[in-house]
């Protein structure tokens, strides 16, 4: 499991990370032009530890339980704890007040962007991802499964791996 301390200095360099996360992704059009995703904007750390950040707890604990059940199967990045960070003040101008943050570390996955053959709806094709898909749904992540677009996966090492799980 992926550990990284959690301080006050933490906390606040967080906060400005994920204000400014934040203001880049109100620049993009559509989800398919960024990293983060519908329910979860990605913040990297390290070159090897990422932190995936949710608005509602549900959220983090159902695609945290999801990634360890993957990760357990060797097609998820390794996962780190769960932890919140409450912030005071809005954090834009769309925020009506103070606010908490569900979050949790990762494992940074490289995705795939254009190293693979894509079908007409942004899909990966071939085998490596056939086959990821079947062990999702064998594990009975079968929503995960039909969210695999190019960037849903990624590869640490050589293997390919999931890595949205809500």
């Amino acid at each position: 499991m992926i550990t990284y301390p959690i301080t006050d200095k933490f906390k606040n360099h967080f906060i400005s990370l994920y204000k400014h996360k934040k203001e880049e992704l109100r620049e993009y059009s559509s989800p398919w032009d960024y990293e983060s995703g519908i329910h979860c904007v990605f913040i990297p750390l390290t070159k090897r530890i990422g932190v995936k950040v949710y608005r509602e707890k549900y959220q983090v604990c159902g695609a945290l339980k999801n990634q360890i059940r993957a990760f357990r199967h060797g097609i998820a990045p390794e996962y780190g704890k769960m932890f919140q960070i409450k912030v005071d003040k809005p954090i834009n101008e769309w925020d009506i007040g103070p606010t908490t943050l569900y979050c949790h570390f990762t494992e940074i996955a490289q995705t795939l962007q254009e190293e693979v053959a894509l079908d007409e709806n942004n899909f990966p094709t071939g085998i490596e991802h056939a086959e990821l898909c079947a062990k999702l749904k064998e594990i009975n992540l079968y929503w995960v499964a039909e969210d695999l677009h190019r960037f849903n996966i990624g590869r640490i090492g050589n293997r390919m791996v999931c890595i949205d799980f809500i």
